[in-house]
């Protein structure tokens, strides 16, 4: 989608930092990783792209997780956006690079320097979502499943697991 802008485009690469058992991970490793809520270690911006936050930056001002910006200038230490919608829209918000810490979901804890956001129009996969839908489903056994949705849910749960989950919603 971003390659339909025109413009140039501006890359933006993180400083990705272990620390502990640095000898033992290979840079590319970890620059590879991409935890939830965390930038990634590439991002490649154009003017007037569609971004969203990832972080809490000014919670009074409007700036939280998951608003989403229209980049306007794309300078070397930080990026002008302007709010795309809400009650804030219009305004505009200078982003820095600010540092990341995770110890989640891995055995060692890194620090990863960048812009604490991504792509506002990225993908997103459908069958993750489903997924954790129909676990929600399974859960309290009453849901709707429109057809459209019957053979994703066959692939990542299983027929007979469709048709207990069918049988459990007539009953209720």
């Amino acid at each position: 989608m971003s390659k339909l802008l025109q413009g140039y485009s501006r890359t933006y690469q993180s400083c990705d930092t272990l620390y502990e058992n640095e000898t033992e991970f290979p840079p590319e490793l970890i620059n590879d990783l991409n935890s939830s809520g965390f930038p990634p270690y590439i991002l490649v911006l154009k003017k007037y792209s569609s971004i969203m936050l990832l972080r809490n930056l000014d919670p009074a001002g409007g700036h939280c997780n998951g608003t989403r910006y229209m980049v306007v200038n794309l300078h070397n230490h930080l990026i002008e956006a302007d709010v795309a919608d809400g009650t804030h829209a219009g305004i505009r918000i200078m982003i820095p690079r600010i540092p990341l810490t995770t110890t989640e979901d891995y055995p060692f804890s890194f620090s990863r320097k960048q812009f604490p956001l991504k792509l506002g129009f990225e993908r997103t996969n459908p069958k993750v979502r489903l997924k954790k839908q129909l676990e929600f489903t399974r859960q309290h056994l009453c849901s709707s499943m429109t057809s459209a949705m019957l053979p994703i849910a066959r692939s990542v749960l299983g027929t007979m697991c469709i048709y207990w989950l069918w049988t459990q919603s007539i009953r209720v």
